[in-house]
């Protein structure tokens, strides 16, 4: 699957507008406030809001073990980054689960729309 048949789908299976989800997405994306990361049949949106944080939005249509997979690919990446902290809003516990096992360093977040964060 493509980045937009991924969004849509997740979208979709989360009772969101996949239109709406996709074009929020895509005008993070025009704007350069966002990136894309794609790895199997998930997608990281990373939108960077200080040179040093950015928030996290995953996308994903893959069964748990290539999801965890994928999430290994994308620490990874953010490790290798500039980046000192990513934040996110967990709507799905079990995804923060998943990060916690592969190594992640989740603790709850020091800003508040965030509920976790993770350093790295």
């Amino acid at each position: 699957m493509d980045a937009a048949q991924i969004i849509m789908a997740d979208a979709q299976a989360h009772g969101v507008n996949p239109e709406s989800a996709l074009r929020a997405v895509g005008g993070m994306i025009k704007q350069r406030q966002a990136i894309l990361m794609q790895e199997g049949n998930s997608v990281l949106v990373v939108r960077v809001f200080n040179k040093d944080f950015a928030e996290l939005h995953l996308f994903t249509t893959d069964a748990p073990l290539a999801l965890v997979s994928a999430l290994k690919v994308f620490y990874q990446h953010l490790k290798n980054s500039h980046l000192k902290a990513v934040y996110g809003k967990a709507d799905q516990p079990q995804i923060v689960e998943f990060m916690k096992r592969i190594g992640f360093p989740i603790e709850p977040s020091n800003i508040p729309d965030y509920n976790w964060m993770a350093r790295v």
